[in-house]
């Protein structure tokens, strides 16, 4: 591929399900590392894009001045066939097809994606499955897979969102940020007690330090509205008060022992789909340690 555009053509080999890619950049100063970095990042951004983030290595060869020849190489840990079956499952799965969304903010949408995770994916805590795709499909991930779907669900409603990599209670563990009518705030749909009561929905900075570490410096700040705004009132009406206490959808995992996979890639080839449910609102920079 002969292209400036390095993360077009990254994308291009993603949609494709190339494993191999070959790209001449007339004036770059990227290392291979770089572009190795730059698979994942575009992959974040729309982890839609394939099934699971591939496993990425890497070459560059420096020819005139700034001219490089960078060589990419992809590996998704499933057969051809098989990840060509799930990605057309990602492509087709649309679960709001049907709701009705013109009327919905960007905090009622972005409920609806929360929602929809919390009733349809189970939490696994050994993040053997671990993928958008068995969040999604399997219906059974980590956190890093539900965040990974989470995104997905915000693109579909128009939510500007993103994964953020980080820990919680010392533990390596995955959550959104999300852009909510230009207010950004920390989305944990990956934790049993953050699903409870919408604990982990709509969250500030502060309300994230005492038992979650990210690099603030990385993502932008989640900061509180002033408590005297009408957004606020708004937002903490949306969150604190449902219409009906019984509609508050979730799942836990009754025994993470149970019924444990035992190898790396463990979905079915061509596992069951999950029923796509279109449902509404129910209305209801530094390291910090």
């Amino acid at each position: 591929a002969f292209s400036t555009g390095i993360e077009a053509v990254i994308r291009q080999t993603l949609e494709a399900g190339d494993t191999r890619v070959v790209m001449l950049v007339g004036h770059s100063s990227y290392s291979a590392e770089d572009v190795v970095n730059l698979v994942g990042d575009v992959y974040r951004k729309d982890p839609a894009v394939a099934p699971r983030e591939p496993s990425v290595s890497g070459n560059m060869y420096s020819g005139s001045n700034m001219q490089r020849l960078y060589e990419v190489n992809m590996r998704y840990g499933v057969a051809a066939e098989e990840l060509k079956l799930r990605k057309a499952k990602l492509r087709d799965f649309s679960p709001f097809d049907e709701a009705e969304l013109e009327s919905l903010d960007d905090a009622e949408r972005a409920l609806l994606a929360y929602e929809y995770i919390c009733a349809n994916t189970v939490l696994d805590a050994s993040n053997l499955r671990n993928t958008i795709y068995d969040a999604l499909i399997g219906g059974n991930a980590g956190s890093e897979g539900i965040a990974h779907a989470y995104v997905e669900l915000c693109r579909q409603l128009d939510v500007e969102c993103m994964v953020v990599y980080g820990q919680h209670d010392w533990q390596s563990h995955c959550w959104n940020i999300i852009n909510a009518d230009g207010v950004y705030y920390h989305v944990d749909a990956g934790m049993d007690e953050a699903r409870r009561d919408f604990r982990g929905f709509m969250k500030t900075d502060e309300d994230f330090w005492a038992t979650y570490r990210w690099d603030m410096s990385s993502y932008p700040a989640c900061m509180p509205l002033p408590e005297n705004s009408e957004e606020f009132t708004d937002v903490q009406e949306e969150i604190y008060a449902p219409e009906d206490d019984e509609n508050i959808a979730g799942k836990t995992v009754e025994d993470e022992n149970d019924n444990s996979p035992g190898e790396k890639d463990m979905l079915p080839e061509s596992g069951p789909d999950i029923e796509q449910k279109a449902v509404q609102p129910s209305r209801e920079r530094h390291y910090h340690p």
